[in-house]
């Protein structure tokens, strides 16, 4: 384990990842497999970058997730089950727990199927 003088520490595992610790509670992990996970302590938020550049956001006060893809498509999970689809485009699909859909097509404004 390395102590830096600003209380930081970094802690690389037996399995290859490489935890640094900082003072305000943050938690940066970068494991064997180029994923970096960065936990924000102050608002209890997970930030993920796979390899593959997907970025991942946990929300964990509000149980939302965000999966954020190289080719600019967005998904939002929010905390009472509704999902959000957004293309590259900026459209984008909304699904409510109740089955309502309301798709917005770029120039075309919204259409909600019941």
């Amino acid at each position: 384990m390395t102590f830096y003088d600003n209380g930081t520490h970094k802690e690389v595992m037996g399995n290859g990842d490489t935890v640094i610790k900082f003072v305000n509670g943050d938690v940066k992990t970068t494991k064997s497999d180029g994923t970096v996970v960065y936990y924000y302590q102050a608002n209890g938020t997970y930030h993920s970058t796979m390899a593959d550049g997907t970025e991942v956001y946990e929300f964990l006060e509000s149980n939302q997730i965000e999966y954020h893809y190289p080719d600019n498509r967005k998904v939002i999970v929010y905390g009472d089950g509704t999902r959000k689809v957004i293309a590259a485009d900026g459209s984008s699909e909304v699904t409510f727990g109740d089955g309502v859909v309301v798709r917005e097509v770029v120039g075309e404004g919204a259409h909600v199927n019941a």
